[in-house]
């Protein structure tokens, strides 16, 4: 074998090591490196805190949405999305417009406009996320019951939301609507 440096042909003399083992090494130390430098740079953005006004803010359109939701008041729901707004869930359907979703919203509703559902979120799941240039993401969990003709209705599902509402110069819509473990 020839000898060069610390090298003999295919060996690395002091570790035992290939060179092609010592470059991945090498590499991979400096990829660790360039990672542990940029780390601060790197880190998730936290939840609003609840008293912050964009968490306030998400509430109170959060409650909006829901009151109209249980009322039927499809007017103040229609205001609250976006045209384009794309609703994934677990039992039903994609929809990917407004027009699409506002059906099966007319369906659950009763003729004289009294909901077979009712929403409530569920205290101390909401998380709030500030989108940059954009609005805000929704993370929650709410209860949805059956009205059965009580005030209080049957308990059918507990399933967790996400919503990305989306700011238009003051004008807040939701424009994503994820819905699953139902």
């Amino acid at each position: 074998m020839i000898k060069t440096g610390n090298f003999r042909a295919g060996h690395c003399v002091t570790r035992g090591m290939t060179p092609s083992r010592t470059f991945t090494r090498l590499s991979s130390l400096g990829l660790l490196a360039i990672f542990l430098c940029g780390a601060p740079y790197m880190h998730a953005t936290d939840p609003a805190a609840p008293s912050s006004e964009l968490y306030k803010k998400i509430a109170e359109l959060d409650q909006r949405l829901f009151d109209a939701f249980n009322a039927c008041d499809m007017a103040t729901m229609r205001s609250l999305m976006e045209p384009s707004v794309e609703f994934y869930q677990d039992n039903d359907e994609t929809t990917y417009s407004r027009e699409q979703l506002e059906p099966s919203n007319r369906e659950r509703c009763a003729p004289n406009n009294v909901s077979k559902l009712r929403r409530e979120l569920i205290p101390g799941t909401m998380e709030v996320y500030p989108l940059q240039n954009y609005g805000a993401l929704q993370i929650a969990r709410h209860n949805f019951f059956i009205m059965n003709g009580s005030t209080k209705g049957k308990l059918a599902a507990s399933p967790r939301m996400v919503h990305i509402w989306r700011n238009d110069h003051g004008h807040w819509a939701v424009s994503r609507i994820i819905s699953y473990g139902h």
